[in-house]
């Protein structure tokens, strides 16, 4: 159906209240066409951040009507946006930037099509923390650590792309107190899971996990993990947000292992062969510097010798 007018609305307003959301200090203009409403661009306050919005609808064109968006949000606090619009409820909290780009269609109740949507963007969540939830006490029972990094999150970053109703997230890393965790995969809106982890814990946590993870690692190649050697341990986390399943890959930490123990020893390898060369050009600037000097002693001597 047409609008019943069309031309420019502009919009100003201190406070707006948006479907259920509350935005502050907007302006902005909408421009309403015979088969088409676009938003060219909209400022707003939104969640303790600021946002910018562009938007455009058409219309009359079926029961799902095409539309467009390009959202960018600003340190806007993570668990309210989080618990609003996606599935993660607040298990994450912190100060949060947003970046997305989504196509999709809305149906006559103006709720987008779960199928229809597509996208692309990037989410950084920093200063924050993890609270406990299904997936971080999984992840806990399959180490056999208690709190394996901590719920300090100092920051986490990540791309993502949607389609065919889920998100896909890629060189994403979590950065805690006691490691960081790069993480990749899909979570569908209808919260099924399906992720690949790997952990890089600090020393101290992996001297906290389970015997089954640490088994057949010797105790000579836990002195190297204690003096700062870090390993990673790959897991597959599979199931649903609120029923999830973790499967650790122990060969995901004996290969790191491995590459530790031969970092060390390179490391010796190259200390000890800087210091042959130190040792050897030490010689060498030795005998050229005192071969010159040398010569004019032994002649003043002769000279000397001569003259009387």
């Amino acid at each position: 159906s047409e609008p019943p007018v069309t031309g420019v609305l502009q919009l100003t307003a201190d406070t707006l209240l948006y479907g259920g959301m509350i935005l502050d200090d907007v302006a902005g203009s909408v421009q309403l066409g015979r088969q088409r409403i676009e938003v060219p661009k909209i400022e707003f306050g939104a969640y303790g951040g600021r946002g910018t919005a562009a938007a455009s609808l058409e219309l009359g064109t079926g029961y799902v009507e095409p539309f467009g968006l390009q959202l960018e949000l600003r340190d806007v606090r993570a668990e309210e946006w989080l618990a609003r619009h996606t599935p993660l409820g607040k298990a994450l909290s912190g100060t949060m930037s947003l970046d997305l780009e989504l196509a999709g269609g809305l149906d006559t109740l103006l709720l987008p099509g779960e199928n229809s949507l597509a996208g692309s963007g990037e989410i950084r969540i920093r200063d924050g923390a993890v609270q406990p939830n299904p997936l971080t006490e999984a992840l806990a029972a399959a180490l056999g650590a208690a709190d394996p990094f901590g719920r300090t999150l100092r920051d986490w970053a990540s791309r993502f792309r949607i389609d065919d109703g889920a998100v896909y997230l890629s060189d994403g890393n979590f950065e805690f107190d006691r490691g960081d965790v790069d993480m990749g995969g899909s979570v569908a809106f209808d919260g099924a899971l399906d992720l690949s982890l790997l952990l890089r814990p600090d020393p101290e946590q992996v001297r906290s996990l389970s015997d089954a993870v640490l088994a057949g690692v010797p105790e000579s190649a836990r002195g190297v993990l204690s003096q700062g050697g870090q390993v990673e341990l790959g897991l597959r986390v599979g199931g649903r947000l609120d029923r999830p399943t973790v499967a650790v890959d122990p060969s995901t930490f004996d290969r790191s292992l491995d590459a530790v123990v031969g970092a060390g020893q390179s490391e010796i390898e190259r200390r000890g062969l800087d210091l042959l060369r130190r040792l050897t050009e030490g010689a060498g600037d030795t005998t050229a510097v005192e071969a010159p000097n040398a010569q004019p002693d032994s002649a003043g001597d002769a000279d000397g010798d001569s003259s009387r």
